[in-house]
């Protein structure tokens, strides 16, 4: 944007303000409790998500959401034989999806690179999950990247295929590897917060 339009441009996260979840439950569970939160749209890596469940064994998929692919999941649920490990959740109040998030062991954020917008953004529910103390797995684009080289909050994947989603769950199944990512997810949810922000928005504005 700089070069094209010659002018000064500054990035404002869409960090949270500072929350304490001290009622996380301890994790991870068996079977292990996965999660995705979002608009049921195209792009989202919903339908790989739904389909790698058939390569993950003691695991069951919830959610969160509605949207035009909702069909489209109910269909793939139905013909993979996946009732009783993915289920679709709806729609939720945000206090009610906050406490559902604290029942969780693993999010999913697995956009395509359709757009620059999904290419270069950090998503609020990558911030969520942080918050919440729940390590994830989400793309290797450039946002997602620079933050997990900071803390290391979750596994990048390089391509959005079953067998990488199956094998990252994988990696996180293991209890000392999952602490070890939740401690930085705690460590992340003190740094990634609305005041940081503060000294942007005051150049931007000129208050300086």
């Amino acid at each position: 944007l700089e070069k094209r339009y010659g002018r000064p441009f500054e990035v404002v996260y869409n960090y949270h303000r500072p929350i304490d979840f001290t009622a996380k439950e301890e994790a991870p569970h068996r079977p292990l409790r996965l999660f995705y939160q979002g608009v049921l749209n195209e792009g989202r890596g919903l339908e790989i998500l739904v389909e790698s469940m058939g390569e993950i064994p003691d695991a069951v998929l919830s959610i969160f959401g509605e949207g035009i692919l909702k069909e489209r999941l109910e269909k793939i649920i139905e013909e993979k034989g996946l009732q009783e490990t993915v289920f679709l959740k709806g729609l939720l109040a945000p206090d009610q999806l906050y406490e559902e998030m604290l029942t969780m062991d693993i999010s999913f954020n697995l956009l395509e690179a359709r757009s620059l917008n999904y290419y270069y953004s950090t998503a609020n529910k990558f911030y969520d999950a942080v918050r919440c103390k729940t390590p994830q797995i989400t793309m290797d684009f450039p946002e997602y990247k620079r933050h997990i080289e900071q803390y290391k909050v979750g596994i990048l994947l390089t391509e959005l295929t079953q067998s990488a989603v199956s094998q990252a769950v994988q990696k996180l199944r293991n209890p000392q590897t999952y602490t070890q990512f939740q401690s930085q997810c705690e460590k992340a949810s003190k740094e990634w917060i609305w005041p940081r922000n503060t000294p942007i928005l005051q150049k931007i504005y000129g208050m300086e």
